[in-house]
């Protein structure tokens, strides 16, 4: 059986084969990061082929991102939001997230619920349930926030 890992990159330890691939290209950058870039598509390609497959899903389906704040971003400007529209989200929501919703908040009328969390640092869900209680076109809650710890 093939095993895919989709964890967190930037957190984990890669694996040995992971290791040398990204020294390879790293030198392949020095060398002409253009070269480099074009040389890594049909990796990329095959790549995305590998996670679809994993997914049950298919190729064009999937998005190879740089990180999660990139994904995070791509995925709330994939959405056609509308004035009124209405995001709940977790104070401890990433950074990025953040600015997306100050964005859609000021240029596209987006209302944004902030929930607060409890003083054990876990959102506290009866202040959950009165955001939901207003509708919800989106709700974004940061399972691990990274300067709480707290899961």
């Amino acid at each position: 059986m093939r095993r895919v890992a989709l964890n967190a990159a930037g957190m984990s330890r890669p694996s040995a084969a992971t290791l040398a691939r990204v020294r390879a290209h790293l030198e392949a950058e020095a060398d002409d990061g253009y070269v480099a870039a074009a040389g890594a598509a049909g990796e990329l390609t095959e790549a995305r082929a590998a996670a679809a497959e994993a997914l049950g899903a298919e190729p064009d389906e999937v998005a190879l991102l740089t990180g999660a704040s990139d994904a995070i971003a791509q995925a709330l400007g994939a959405i056609t939001w509308r004035a009124g529209d209405r995001v709940v989200v977790s104070r401890h929501d990433w950074g990025v997230q953040g600015t997306t919703y100050r964005w859609l908040a000021q240029e596209r009328g987006v209302e944004i619920a902030v929930v607060d969390h409890g003083h054990d640092g876990l959102l506290d869900l009866d202040r959950l349930d009165a955001a939901l209680a207003g509708g919800a076109r989106l709700v974004s809650l940061c399972h691990v926030p990274m300067w709480t710890g707290v899961v």
